[in-house]
């Protein structure tokens, strides 16, 4: 299957392109997950450890997936709590940079 899938790869060089922006994107088969990734990122900015940034982005998105369906029926208090969020994020972009 391998030699077969190859073989269209070096014959269209439109799939071979899109194959290999794929393979270069580091999100499509990273070593690390999403949420390590994430980690990795804001822990600097937040000023806590990469392991403290993880535990907690991994605890809000098992909460978002305990919670997905209870929270349809609440969107007013979730839009009202993500424009909160979304104004303390950029208020707080303002002040650092």
């Amino acid at each position: 299957m391998l030699l077969r899938i190859l073989k269209v790869l070096t014959e269209d060089f439109d799939r071979l392109n899109k194959c290999e922006n794929a393979l270069q994107n580091p999100s499509r088969l990273s070593i690390k997950s999403r949420n390590e990734r994430i980690a990795e990122k804001i822990a600097p900015i937040m000023g806590i450890s990469e392991d403290e940034a993880y535990k907690k982005i991994r605890e809000v998105s098992q909460m978002r997936g305990k919670h997905l369906h209870e929270l349809e029926n609440n969107w007013n208090e979730l839009e009202a709590s993500e424009k909160f969020l979304q104004k303390t994020i950029e208020n707080y972009l303002k002040k650092s940079f």
